[in-house]
């Protein structure tokens, strides 16, 4: 564990980049008040619990963090719903989302769960509305997606949404189901202007025309698609 109070008592870190478990992050990042940048890697699959407590703490401990970065899928995990239970998966509670308006310099934002986010709109608009100054989001699952994990997806009316609460988002990363998507929603109200946007594994389809038409809405003309 880490003891940067009696090890490192002048330590004025400001950006971390470590491998280590969220509770061990717990013990550290109180003794972090000048953190602006955060990029974990797990070690082990982490729960919800443990994901809300770090995310309260780092709240009240770093109010200057403008990244953070949290990989929830350990390299040595394997997608098996036998032998884990995907409720508990390290995923946002609704609890946990209030405290992210107290990251008002956080422009980048990259979650990773083993298994898709997947939250309300009143929820995103808890999530987001305290996040003016959002630039990137990326909120991933990372395994090989199942037909089951359609019902855990966003679809495309997720863009005006996010376009409305994080006006000056340009990068964009999700997981998607669009194959029902038959006909061509009208332009939305709000549309991003996204410079980079990742789909990962989402469940687009091959041939979904009206897909592809109705993310010319929200991208640059220059869009890097991922």
């Amino acid at each position: 564990s880490f003891k940067t109070e009696t090890s490192f008592p002048n330590l004025q870190l400001t950006s971390l980049n470590v491998a280590a478990s969220l509770q061990d992050m717990l013990q550290l990042i109180r003794h972090l008040p000048h953190l602006e940048a955060l990029s974990i890697v797990v070690r082990t699959i982490e729960k919800s619990e443990t994901l809300h407590s770090f995310v309260e703490v780092l709240a009240s401990s770093c109010p200057n963090l403008n990244k953070l970065e949290v990989d929830g899928v350990p390299q040595s995990w394997s997608y098996n719903l036998a032998i884990y239970d995907q409720r508990q998966a390290c995923v946002l509670q609704k609890r946990t989302l209030s405290f992210f308006s107290s990251f008002k310099c956080l422009k980048a934002l990259r979650l990773t769960s083993p298994f898709p986010f997947r939250h309300s709109d009143e929820e995103l608009s808890t999530l987001f509305s305290g996040l003016p100054h959002l630039k990137i989001l990326h909120l991933f699952c990372g395994h090989v997606v199942l037909e089951d994990d359609a019902s855990y997806a966003y679809n495309v009316d997720i863009f005006p949404k996010l376009a409305k609460w994080c006006r000056l988002l340009t990068e964009l990363g999700l997981f998607l189901d669009c194959r029902e998507m038959e006909l061509l929603p009208e332009k939305p109200e709000h549309t991003l202007n996204l410079s980079r946007l990742n789909l990962g594994v989402s469940l687009v389809g091959t041939s979904n025309i009206h897909f592809a038409h109705y993310l010319s809405y929200h991208c640059s003309p220059d869009c890097v698609f991922e």
